[in-house]
């Protein structure tokens, strides 16, 4: 539980300092449709400021310029308030139908702080590397609203030719390829492959993105044993490898937790 509450507290402060940073060194610009943005600032009675993620255009941050009215009341669910939110409110992130497009992924607390988070779903797949996260105070107002939402996706199709089996098998096949036989020893059993959207690169592709790990000793004692992991995307129609990354399972992956976390960032080199 400290754990959790570590992670949120670390994930408020990183995405809230990141955001700046992007802003203040250009990596988004501020434009969203006025109309629905003056209708959000009609309503609260407050001014808001929306940065525009350079990559799709959609609405990256929005906050109030000054203090709104309470939105989260006494007894209700974060996530209740925060859908409700995107679907009035749907324009300003360029979403179609939040309720279809949206799906929660997290909503807690700590310190006071409370939030909703969701991460974007086209069909029967979750799209790749995306979150929305609403933030509230102690007093339930909204102090921002930060994340990744990929425009033009709605009614994206979602049947893939390749089966999860299918597509697991071009990841190991790639796989044997970057490592010696010897790195290789035994399949061990990983998440099954998930069906995304993987928008990250020149046109969306419909994958199954996933982790393949190879024990590359025979040390019984799981949580000493060296290994060989790589995440993969593959595309899930023609078995290409959209993305291979050099996995992360802890030394004593026993004793601790997998973290995942998704996001894209606009800040220039």
């Amino acid at each position: 539980m400290r754990a959790r509450r570590l992670l949120f507290v670390l994930a408020f402060v990183v995405s809230a300092a990141l955001v700046f940073l992007v802003a203040a060194v250009g990596g988004c610009s501020t434009s969203s449709p006025p109309s629905v943005l003056s209708q959000l600032e009609q309503d609260t009675g407050v001014t808001w400021v929306a940065y525009s993620d350079y990559s799709f255009g959609a609405t990256s941050f929005l906050f109030p310029r000054t203090t709104p009215p309470v939105s989260l009341a006494a007894g209700a669910q974060p996530s209740d308030i925060a859908m409700a939110f995107f679907t009035k409110y749907a324009s300003i992130f360029q979403i179609n139908d939040a309720k279809s497009e949206l799906t929660l992924e997290s909503s807690g607390g700590h310190g006071g702080l409370q939030y909703a988070a969701f991460s974007q779903t086209e069909g029967a797949a979750s799209v790749y590397g995306t979150r929305l996260t609403m933030v509230f105070d102690s007093k339930g107002r909204i102090v921002f609203v930060s994340g990744l939402f990929v425009p033009n996706l709605y009614h994206f199709t979602t049947t893939p030719k390749l089966s999860p089996t299918e597509a697991t098998q071009k990841a190991e096949a790639d796989m044997a390829t970057r490592f010696p036989a010897s790195a290789l020893q035994s399949l061990e059993a990983t998440p099954s492959p998930a069906l995304t959207v993987y928008a990250l690169g020149s046109s969306p592709v419909l994958a199954y993105s996933m982790t393949v790990s190879y024990a590359s000793d025979s040390a019984t004692d799981t949580v000493g044993r060296q290994r060989a992991v790589m995440d993969y995307v593959i595309d899930a129609s023609s078995g290409s490898v959209v993305l291979a990354t050099r996995g992360l399972i802890p030394q004593h992956a026993g004793k601790l937790a997998g973290v995942t976390a998704s996001g894209q960032g606009n800040v220039p080199t």
